[in-house]
């Protein structure tokens, strides 16, 4: 990953790709870190899909789905945001 503004989700959930989404329309890299495989498997479209129906539809960062903290790059991160669900 470069060095440019990184933010970093946990919970990618409704809430937590549509935060992404914000970052990743402005133009920054976005890793968001998701356990659920299917709700993982999903961000990488779903991100963009969400920038776009907020009426942003050009390319802007990255998207990276992650399955654990571990994984996070934290290269350039400016921001974590957690998201996670609080049942």
């Amino acid at each position: 990953m470069n060095e440019s503004n990184t933010a970093v989700i946990i919970g990618g959930g409704i809430m937590g790709s549509d935060i992404a989404a914000i970052f990743f329309a402005a133009g920054w890299n976005t890793q968001v870190v998701e356990t659920n495989p299917a709700a993982r498997g999903q961000l990488e479209t779903a991100v963009p899909a969400a920038a776009k129906v907020a009426g942003i539809d050009h390319a802007g960062g990255s998207v990276r789905a992650l399955a654990s903290l571990s994984e996070i790059d934290w290269t350039g991160a400016r921001l974590v945001i957690e998201c996670v669900s609080e049942n």
